[in-house]
């Protein structure tokens, strides 16, 4: 079907989060039978636009129109009122449920007797299925199918509801190639019958194959809306980074050249394939790569947390047999997770109490701690990354994010943690935070810590880091001084 009249026009939306513009002004325009690509780095806004878009979020300031009609759209009932469907990254499916039930969830069709009548939700649901050239019975459950086939019912559940825009949140990001291309055969029969398609992804490759037009965020603003053949692959990730503003603020610290971490043929399954890197003393190795590339997986797997099918680790030269996350500590390892509320902090539990959690012999005498010794401790930390708080005795639960990252990064230095790994270190925090974060690293580096900082954010791993490692599919990609490469470069490996 030829593109020819405006279906949706967001005009002039902003959304503010405390300490945070997330959207600026950003004005949006799609067409019916359209394929149209929203592209921008992790926090340009994508999520907050279509968050708003479903209702999920509601604006700050702005207008949304459907069909040339201004619709508001307050909550995700009221979305779909408005013919909008979203098929989000993580599936929600009912694996011990049928692919009919899955489809018509929530909206069975019921006999006179207030039964379901299954012989039409069999009916309907083939229906739908035989629009998806899908041929799998409807009364198959859902467990039993493969992550391309489940993406296909999802994609049935939303055409249940006769939508006229249906939104794709990174939907190939479990699929293999052969059922990327059965889900893009769909997508373009969808388009075909005239549904705008908002198609979400970080693959590069992917929206050049994929889109008739794109939008580009960067930092809450929209930077620009071009058709495919429009724009090269290259002219996209600099006004993804606005790289020209950006030079000017690289950060470079030259490491020791005494190796004092070895990953060998590191392996997990098919979530890590022969990871062979070296960490020098003082360095700050970053390591990059798209949601699923198998960057936090490999910190998981060398502190032991999710231990590694082969491969081997080690520390000074030395072997390390059995690696568990108490005996990394012990070895001078220290990490914070992604998810720090879950897995580095005790959000119940004070300031002091965290700090001093794996480091307590350190205040132990004849087996009672010394508060003022822990009190003492815990103040030089509270001063030094200037972590603001009424007192080390406030609980961890009422800190704001960046504070509290800086807690389980005082929690580690506290235990003399030689090997710091950081993964994800400013999720969350807003700019000036993210700052005091960099420039904590940097200190550390200078003083003979040795870092890996896993971030998804390009821009971060290009102005902090030593080396650029970057990852895809459980693979590496390449090893690369800072110096041998731009940030540009970064982005194009990672997303090819």
């Amino acid at each position: 079907m030829e593109i020819n009249s405006s279906l949706l026009q967001m005009k002039n939306i902003s959304k503010s989060f405390p300490g945070v513009k997330a959207l600026d002004n950003v004005s949006f325009r799609a067409n019916r039978g359209e394929i149209h690509s929203l592209i921008g780095e992790n926090g340009a806004g994508k999520s907050t636009l279509i968050k708003i878009l479903t209702g999920a979020l509601r604006k700050d300031s702005g207008e949304i129109f459907i069909e040339g009609k201004l619709a508001e759209i307050d909550n995700p009932q009221k979305a779909s009122t408005y013919g909008i469907s979203t098929i989000f990254q993580e599936l929600s499916l009912f694996d011990n449920m049928s692919i009919a039930e899955n489809i018509f969830i929530g909206r069975e069709f019921t006999n006179i007797k207030y039964f379901v009548n299954k012989k039409r939700l069999l009916e309907e649901a083939a229906k739908i299925l035989e629009i998806l050239n899908f041929s799998i019975p409807p009364k198959k459950l859902v467990r039993d199918l493969s992550m391309s086939e489940k993406q296909v019912v999802e994609i049935a559940k939303a055409l249940s509801r006769s939508p006229k825009i249906i939104i794709m949140d990174e939907p190939t990001s479990s699929l293999a190639e052969r059922e990327k291309e059965v889900l893009f055969e769909i997508i373009r029969r969808l388009k075909e019958n005239g549904t705008l398609i908002i198609f979400i992804s970080h693959k590069l490759d992917e929206i050049v194959e994929i889109s008739d037009r794109l939008t580009i965020l960067r930092d809450g603003k929209n930077v620009g809306t071009y058709h495919i053949k429009e724009i090269t692959p290259n002219q996209i990730i600099e006004l993804m980074t606005g790289s020209k503003a950006f030079k000017d603020n690289i950060i470079y610290i030259e490491p020791k050249q005494d190796v004092v971490l070895k990953v060998k043929n590191l392996s997990k399954g098919k979530i890590l394939k022969k990871i062979n890197f070296e960490l020098y003393k003082g360095e700050i190795l970053g390591i990059t790569g798209l949601i699923g590339s198998g960057k936090s997986e490999l910190a998981r797997a060398i502190l032991g947390i999710d231990p590694p099918d082969g491969g081997d680790i080690f520390l000074e030269n030395k072997r390390l047999n059995n690696i568990s996350i108490g005996r990394a500590i012990k070895f001078g390892f220290g990490f914070v997770s992604e998810n720090r509320k879950r897995d580095s902090l005790f959000p119940e539990l004070t300031i002091r109490e965290n700090i001093t959690m794996s480091s307590l012999n350190r205040f132990c005498k004849f087996y009672f701690i010394s508060r003022n010794k822990e009190r003492k401790e815990v103040q030089i930390f509270l001063n030094e990354l200037r972590i603001k708080t009424p007192s080390e005795e406030t609980k961890v639960n009422y800190l704001s994010g960046g504070n509290q990252q800086k807690v389980a990064i005082s929690k580690c230095l506290l235990s003399g943690s030689k090997i710091l790994i950081l993964d994800e270190p400013t999720i969350g925090v807003d700019i000036g935070v993210k700052s005091e974060i960099h420039n904590i690293i940097l200190e550390l580096a200078r003083q003979g810590v040795s870092i890996i900082m896993i971030s998804s954010d390009f821009r971060e791993i290009y102005k902090v880091s030593s080396r650029i490692m970057i990852m895809k599919a459980g693979e590496i990609k390449g090893i690369f001084p800072k110096e041998n490469i731009n940030i540009n470069e970064v982005m194009f490996l990672a997303m090819n």
